[in-house]
């Protein structure tokens, strides 16, 4: 898949399970807030993955030190379409993450640089001219929003894998497959590659149409997780008045 629609794929994929993971781990419905930010982190975590090669849409993204690190990140990953294209990968990708968010700026310095790589990939996938400094602000002002109201943020990790996972599954669908179960000096592993051709090769005229319908998925979606957020809050407030006013008649 393109860059362009592994993002779409990772923002669609987590406006569509993260209200059930919220009602799993928290048994509350996630606030607007933490669904944007899981939103921008699984889109981004949804391109890491093709840091394993360096002319690839997002290793290109930042010049000179993202060719760099993917040429490294390929080195250690033995080529492209391996190690980070794995469940292996992705388990490292988590343990870094809820690491990382363990700090107390860490879960402000990971949503920046999200906003930031999906902003660079979405912007110039669409051909939307904005100054380098207008990006960067950008992601800085939503670095600045999730440092200023932190809830916790340990989440980040599993929504990173999340990201991880569903590029995986758009790849899944190309003519290449991906070797989800690679492993370390496991060459059999390694060569085993799960694929369902639907989309044919990256970029077909297929997957133009799963873009459409992703954005389209997107906008829906966030209606959805959005007014089910608000009413169930509009409904505790509701029992709460309902409980004071049969207090307060006895």
């Amino acid at each position: 898949m393109l860059g362009r629609d592994h993002a779409l794929t990772g923002a669609a994929g987590f406006l569509a399970t993260g209200q059930a993971m919220s009602e799993v781990v928290s048994h509350h419905p996630m606030p607007v807030k933490e669904l944007l930010v899981g939103t921008i982190v699984c889109a981004a975590f949804a391109l890491v993955p093709d840091m394993d090669e360096e002319n690839s849409t997002v290793a290109r993204k930042f010049g000179f030190i993202s060719r760099e690190f993917a040429r490294f990140t390929k080195a250690c990953a033995g080529g492209h379409r391996q190690a980070t294209h794995s469940i292996f990968g992705a388990a490292i990708v988590g343990a870094l993450i809820f690491w990382a968010a363990s700090y107390r700026d860490g879960p402000a310095v990971i949503v920046g640089l999200s906003a930031l790589i999906v902003l660079k990939q979405l912007l110039g996938s669409y051909k939307i001219r904005i100054s380098t400094g207008t990006t960067l602000v950008a992601a800085g002002l939503i670095a600045y929003w999730t440092y200023a109201s932190q809830s916790g943020h340990s989440w980040l990790a599993l929504v990173a894998v999340e990201g991880v996972l569903w590029h995986m599954i758009g790849d899944s669908l190309t003519v290449e497959g991906v070797p989800w179960f690679w492993f370390p000096f496991v060459k059999r592993l390694q060569r085993i590659r799960l694929k369902a051709a639907i989309l044919g090769h990256c970029g077909s005229y297929r997957e133009s149409w799963v873009a459409i319908g992703l954005m389209v998925a997107i906008l829906g979606l966030l209606w959805v997780d959005a007014g089910q957020y608000y009413l169930a809050s509009a409904h505790a407030a509701v029992l709460q008045q309902v409980g004071q006013i049969g207090t307060f008649g006895h």
